[in-house]
């Protein structure tokens, strides 16, 4: 059995499509009894809904940049925790820095800070800053910013400041703040522990720069739409899942 690991935005999915000849590779790995994920720094709620309006099956799906894996039945396997108590000191550094949308998730829910009463969205409520020293735990909290200067920058300090607590990922201008240590390679590291999936049959592909440490990992390719250090990072460059599956699988 093989595991094939793929980031969402930019990976599997261009411009809102999932092209043909990756749909029919992907069910094609997964009808030879493989196993196809999707690893996001989205939370599970929004990866599932895209994933189902296109009808692509899978898995599993680890949200939240590793914290969460659920399996296609929707059942919670695995989740990392970061302590609450930091999410005031946190949250007021996104927010200082003009960070947009400034929240933090926890499984199925979503909090988002606004200062103005707002109705909830899907899985998404709206809370006050005060409110957010009553959450004991978290599974990432994020924001995005005006620059991606901005957001690389302010990660350096976030991991500064909660050193041993929090480990930040970039992924563009967005800023994934997640509980010490935990990242989609360590995601990647709990699917092998309970598939039984040696390491060496789990192989990712990716494209932004929260996915690097997965491809260096999990001898993992990119796409040619890749950051550059994400090319520098990965062992090869193909033109879509399709060639990843034919790879391992050999062509149809």
């Amino acid at each position: 059995m093989k595991i094939i690991a793929s980031d969402f935005d930019g990976t599997l999915i261009h411009h809102g499509v999932i092209s043909d000849a990756d749909r029919a590779a992907i069910n094609r790995f997964r009808a030879e009894g493989n196993i196809f994920l999707v690893i996001t720094g989205r939370g599970y709620p929004s990866i599932y809904r895209e994933m189902k309006a296109r009808n692509m099956h899978y898995d599993y799906l680890i949200g939240h940049n590793g914290c969460t894996i659920y399996d296609k039945y929707g059942d919670l396997c695995y989740e990392a925790k970061a302590d609450g108590t930091i999410l005031p000191e946190l949250l007021s550094m996104f927010i200082e820095h003009n960070g947009h949308s400034s929240a933090f998730g926890r499984q199925l829910h979503r909090y988002e800070i606004s200062e103005s009463p707002k109705e909830p969205h899907m899985e998404t409520s709206y809370i006050r800053f005060e409110e957010v020293k009553n959450y004991p735990c978290f599974n990432q909290a994020d924001a995005y910013f005006d620059s991606e200067e901005i957001a690389v920058s302010l990660s350096r300090e976030i991991d500064r400041c909660f050193e041993g607590k929090i480990t930040s990922h970039v992924n563009g201008i967005n800023i994934n703040s997640v509980p010490y240590g935990v990242s989609k390679s360590s995601g990647l590291e709990a699917i092998c522990s309970l598939t039984g999936v040696a390491h060496e049959d789990c192989i990712a592909i990716g494209d932004d720069f929260n996915d690097i440490e997965m491809i260096r990992d999990f001898n993992g390719v990119t796409l040619p739409n890749g950051r550059d250090a994400v090319k520098n990072t990965a062992r090869k460059v193909v033109a879509g899942i399709f060639e990843l599956v034919e790879e391992m699988i050999g062509k149809e």
